[in-house]
């Protein structure tokens, strides 16, 4: 047992390691390229990015949201499935290319893109971004941590490079450096990825289409209503303000996200290590108490980044941007949803049952496009941060609902979310009441943390003190 127990802390180090360098990586391009670019020139690429994002989830089949549920089903076989299912990918891929050539001028008009060359290579990219999702979800549940970081942070840190080097060069639309950047990177992913699983020697199965869409297709309308919460509301800024205020809402929602690193990386082993544990009924206790400890956890690294919120800002971009300072925090609780629902969400993919995903997904979504479309024009991109919220909210708790009603089996507590909130809750007391007085929140948010630790270490304790 103390083996086991020594290398699932090893793997959660590594990932976390991993997810840190990795967003890291990612972060620290963000307060390269708003100084490299003009405001106007940043915000094109905020949106190109936005529009990769969402198209990667169709180009590539979504062969790496369904490897968990796969990998449950085949195990020893996992290579053999991805190499049958990456051909269908690859027809995906050529079938977008074909549509964005043919009818890229009225795409790009609706898209927000002033440049037609655009559109394609967001689609090449999109799915070299797919084929690099894949190998990473691969590597989770293949339990292999240090491949998962090198690939990851290797892809990240090329990117980051290659980008910078092209944006210097350049000496008029900069964002087209960053775009290079991804163009030659994904090339390599995708022969690497052809040559890893051998895709032309796999191709004679097609059943394995039919299991692969069976998965996919659901997983692709929840992905997709999940990226209308999250990417919508840039849109939407751009197309009701301008490429100046996508400029500095996208700084404010990269900032947002940072807690969202420590969450990917307890996802990886969480996801995993649930799948093994579920199936056993004596199991449920273990399962809630690893719950609610990773709940405080992760709500205690959300109410760090909301009480220095301001000084990641001013980090992250020059003080033309500062207007965007009071969006961080809203967009950090709304991650915070976001990790919440993330719980459900393994349960229904353990089950097989991925059409309610895309039902509880597809109705927040919708929420999210009307609360964008009527708080914008009012409140301008702290309307867009607080439409996320609701929508986020509203994702979390249809979720919960269809795992509770509809399916038999949840056995994490309702009542370890309120646990989470109310660690959170003191923090953004302290940033609103001492939001200039830096020393001030930093006594304040270290003693709580203190605290908040000291009395999750003695009921941890006397858990394992009871056990032996």
């Amino acid at each position: 047992m103390k083996g086991l127990d020594i290398k699932k802390a090893r793997n959660i180090s590594i990932y976390l390691f991993g997810a840190i360098l990795n967003k890291g990586i990612s972060y620290l391009s963000t307060p390269i390229f708003t100084r490299l670019m003009s405001k106007k020139d940043f915000g094109v690429l905020s949106l190109t990015t936005t529009w990769i994002t969402i198209i990667s989830i169709f180009v590539g089949a979504q062969i790496s949201g369904t490897i968990p549920s796969a990998y449950v089903k085949y195990r020893q076989k996992v290579d053999r499935y991805i190499s049958n299912v990456l051909l269908l990918s690859l027809i995906t891929m050529i079938g977008f290319m074909t549509a964005g050539l043919l009818f890229r001028e009225v795409l790009s008009s609706w898209m927000g893109l002033t440049n037609l060359i655009v559109l394609p290579v967001i689609i090449y990219i999109s799915y070299g971004k797919s084929m690099s999702n894949l190998y990473i979800s691969y590597t989770i549940q293949k339990k292999q941590p240090l491949s998962n970081v090198i690939f990851s942070s290797s892809v990240s840190l090329s990117v980051l490079l290659i980008g910078c080097i092209v944006t210097c060069v350049i000496p008029n639309e900069k964002y087209w450096g960053k775009i290079i950047g991804e163009i030659i990177v994904y090339s390599v992913v995708i022969c690497f990825i052809y040559f890893r699983f051998t895709i032309w020697k796999g191709c004679q199965e097609p059943n394995c289409w039919r299991e692969e869409l069976t998965l996919s297709i659901p997983l692709i309308f929840h992905l997709l209503a999940t990226n209308i919460i999250s990417q919508s509301d840039r849109i939407f800024v751009t197309r009701m303000i301008g490429y100046d205020a996508m400029a500095v809402y996208s700084v404010a929602y990269t900032i947002g996200m940072v807690a969202l690193v420590v969450v990917e990386a307890a996802f990886n082993v969480w996801m995993p290590w649930f799948f093994s544990q579920i199936g056993y009924g004596d199991r449920r206790d273990l399962i809630n108490r690893n719950a609610r400890i990773m709940i405080v956890l992760i709500a205690l690294i959300h109410g760090l980044v909301i009480v220095f919120s301001t000084e990641f800002f001013l980090i992250m971009a020059p003080e033309s941007y500062v207007g965007g300072i009071s969006c961080t925090v809203l967009i950090t609780i709304s991650t915070l949803f976001s990790f919440f629902y993330r719980f459900p969400l393994c349960y229904e993919q353990y089950c097989r049952k991925m059409g309610w995903v895309a039902i509880a997904t597809g109705v927040a979504s919708i929420s999210n496009i009307i609360l964008n479309f009527l708080m914008i024009p009012i409140l301008g991109i702290e309307g867009a941060a607080i439409a996320t919220i609701i929508s986020t909210v509203f994702l979390w708790l249809i979720h919960e609902l269809v795992v509770r009603r509809r399916m038999e089996g949840y056995p994490i507590g309702f009542y370890h979310y309120f646990i989470g909130i109310a660690a959170v809750l003191p923090m953004v007391i302290i940033q609103i009441l001492f939001q200039d007085y830096l020393p001030a929140r930093m006594v304040m948010s270290f003693l709580y943390v203190c605290a908040v630790l000291y009395a999750l270490y003695r009921e941890y304790g006397y858990i394992l003190k009871c056990r032996e």
